[in-house]
Order: C-alpha cells, then structure tokens, then sequence
C-alpha cells in the first residue's frame, strides 16, 4: 500500500496519492525511490513527479535527463529494445550480457546522442564502448540495436517550425 512507502515520498506527493485514492483514482508505481507514479482514471494515466505532471512540460523535461526511467515508462505502451543497465560499481562480464549484436552503448543520464556508440559487433567494441560511456556517466543502458528512421521535431511556441 502506498502509506507503507511514505518514506519514499515528497510531502507534496503523499498529499496528491491520498486525495487520488479517495477519490478512488488508481495508482501505479513507476519508480518509488525517483517519487513517480501514474494516477489513473477513466482509462486515462497522468504520470506525476512531486507536483510535476503529464500536463506542464517540467516533468519531461526532467524525464529527458533520464533515459531508464524513459524506457520505464515507454515499454508498456510503445516498442523500446531489449536493454539492461549498468552501474559503474556493479561488476560484469561483457560474455554474460544476454543481448544479442548489433548493440548501443549509451549513458543513462545524458540527452540527445551525447556519447552514445552505435552498431557494435562482438565483445572487444563493446567493452570498449562500455568503458567510453562510463567515462561520461555512473550508469549505462546496453540495448540492442535497431535501424529506424530518426525524426526530429523543432517546435517553437505552439508551431512546428522544421522536420
């Protein structure tokens, strides 16, 4: 139950989930020790953050320096690959990374492509890839690598200026 966890919780946050449950809201965790929940009604789902929510852009813009917790939210609505993380103190072995090649090797705490290595083919590029990334990073994503098409939007006011 959501009052078991108050220790994970901002003040601000306890306040929305209690009103939400009383007014028989659901709630779902995303990630306790970042305070993000999903409050759900009517098959709609806010995502909140303190009192940053799905509706002011504050909460994605923080979500942008967060890229597991991106895929978090993303992967049960929209197709995100296979990926594991890795924290800087945490021990591995590249021969036990369970994904298969091609892979990306990215920080998880950096935007855009910012040190990001693409289409890595056997255990030597990924070690080296993996050593780059925590250069830049405590923690990184190893995903498997798929081809698409990147498209970027300029959006500035409530108009598309550029594709």
């Amino acid at each position: 139950m959501i009052k078991d966890n108050v220790k994970w919780w901002s003040i601000s946050s306890q306040l929305i989930i209690d009103e939400a449950i009383k007014l028989w809201f659901q709630i779902e965790m995303v990630s306790q020790e970042k305070n993000l929940f999903f409050v759900i009604w009517n098959w709609q789902k806010h995502l909140f953050k303190n009192i940053d929510c799905s509706l002011n852009s504050a909460l994605w813009f923080k979500l942008t320096k967060d890229k597991e917790l991106t895929y978090k939210i993303l992967w049960e609505d929209f197709y995100t690959p296979k990926s594991i993380y890795i924290s800087k103190s945490e021990s591995y072995d590249v021969k036990n990374i369970w994904v298969w090649y091609p892979l990306v090797v990215k920080p998880s705490d950096t935007d855009h492509w910012d040190w990001v290595t693409v289409n890595i083919k056997d255990e030597n590029e990924l070690q080296k890839a993996i050593d780059f990334a925590f250069t830049f990073s405590k923690k990184i994503i190893v995903q498997n690598f798929a081809l698409w098409f990147d498209h970027r939007l300029l959006v500035v006011w409530d108009k598309v200026s550029a594709v």
